[in-house]
């Protein structure tokens, strides 16, 4: 595989933003949570990216809402849906 020249960036980006996530986390062992995410998109020209994320939990939420209400609350359920 030849790199064009911004897949090198685009790898030290994400393993430098996997790392602040990893350093705000609670310690090695422990899942990620969403605190995790937001603390290491706190910093000074990651408003765009904390907005995404703000946006994409607001999604979530109102996904899982909607599938309570439908009476799919678990994933197996909606499949069973979606092939009858």
């Amino acid at each position: 595989m030849k790199w064009s020249g911004n897949e090198p960036w685009i790898a030290h980006y994400i393993l430098n933003t996997n790392s602040q996530i990893h350093n705000a986390g609670r310690g090695a062992g422990k899942s990620l949570q969403t605190e995790d995410l937001r603390r290491a998109l706190s910093g000074p020209g990651d408003e765009r990216k904390l907005a995404r994320l703000e946006e994409l939990i607001v999604a979530q939420m109102a996904i899982k809402k909607a599938r309570a209400v439908g009476g799919m609350d678990k994933p197996t359920q909606l499949a069973e849906y979606q092939h009858a």
